[in-house]
């Protein structure tokens, strides 16, 4: 018998499937390791990360034992110390990676059960905050919005979801939301808004009317109803740079911590008091206003044609 003919191929498998050491009695089928969903509560979703990270470090390490044992053992003569050596080094890759897909397995399980108890809490109808009252209700609503609790949960918004003052409402990227308040008021947020509807008061029997709300960051547009066509200095909109105080008004603002923002309007009036100086000035139907990465706003300025 030659020496070709005495040679023999100790091979790896290292395929899509992560079909491993088939010339052993035991073959790993490793499970693809999943993802962690964005609608998972932050508490969990925190440790679902870090650990979906130190298995996907565990995965290309494993990836790279197996290519340099490939490389090294491809092929070597029966019997030698060499084949003796890649035989041991291959059943101890079988142990790493069984060891793996167990982790990996049970992981998977954790990821599974993280995402019902969202979709469970999400199924739960909110309850208003207490000693607050019913503002309007949600509509056309896009991708993923939450309403933030008091205990850190997020419960899922969808169309006909009741709104209650207090509520903190935030939404995810490529994201829409509609509210309708119960004055006709249309406040529409875009992605990576959060908002949280501060006060709402409005009763056609009477001439007392409020409306609150506070903007941490994102796009809305806000067109207002009949609460500001009877007391427009009672609506406003506050953001960290600023107070926007409605009269009788359809605008759009963008705005984020620490990068330029704008605010432009469409038609009617605004108040706009600068936190940064106290400065107040008005702005009439058809301007713009730049806010810069400092929290300044430029003087009004007219929209560019289209």
């Amino acid at each position: 018998m030659d020496g070709e003919t005495m040679k023999v191929r100790i091979t790896l498998l290292l395929a899509v499937g992560w079909s491993f050491l088939a010339s052993m009695p035991s073959v790993a089928q490793v499970p693809a390791l999943d993802d962690v969903p964005d609608d998972i509560p932050s508490a969990m979703r925190g440790t679902l990360v870090a650990s979906h990270e130190l298995l996907a470090g565990r995965r290309d390490e494993l990836k790279n034992k197996v290519a340099a044992h490939n490389l090294q053992c491809s092929s070597v003569v029966e019997g030698s110390a060499a084949a003796s050596s890649c035989a041991q080094a291959q059943a101890e890759l079988q142990q790493a990676v069984e060891a793996y897909a167990a982790d990996v397995e049970q992981f998977n399980q954790a990821v599974d059960r993280a995402q019902q108890d969202a979709r469970n809490q999400s199924a739960a109808p909110p309850q208003p905050p207490p000693q607050h009252v019913r503002m309007g209700a949600a509509a056309n609503v896009r991708g993923a919005v939450y309403w933030l609790t008091s205990d850190g949960r997020k419960v899922l918004v969808t169309a006909g979801s009741p709104v209650y003052t207090g509520e903190h409402i935030v939404t995810g990227a490529n994201s829409r939301l509609q509210l309708l308040l119960l004055d006709e008021t249309s406040f529409t947020a875009g992605p990576n808004c959060d908002l949280v509807l501060d006060e709402f008061v409005y009763d056609p029997d009477s001439n007392t009317e409020k409306i609150v709300a506070s903007v941490a960051k994102g796009v809305f547009r806000w067109v207002t109803g009949k609460a500001a066509r009877k007391d427009p200095a009672s609506m406003k909109v506050k953001l960290p740079v600023g107070v926007i105080g409605i009269r009788g008004t359809d605008f759009e603002v963008e705005y984020e911590p620490g990068a330029p923002g704008y605010i432009r309007l469409l038609s009617g009036q605004l108040e706009i008091t600068e936190t940064a100086t106290d400065r107040t000035f008005t702005m009439n139907a058809g301007q713009r206003v730049d806010i810069g990465s400092d929290g300044i706003f430029s003087a009004p300025a007219a929209l560019a044609a289209k």
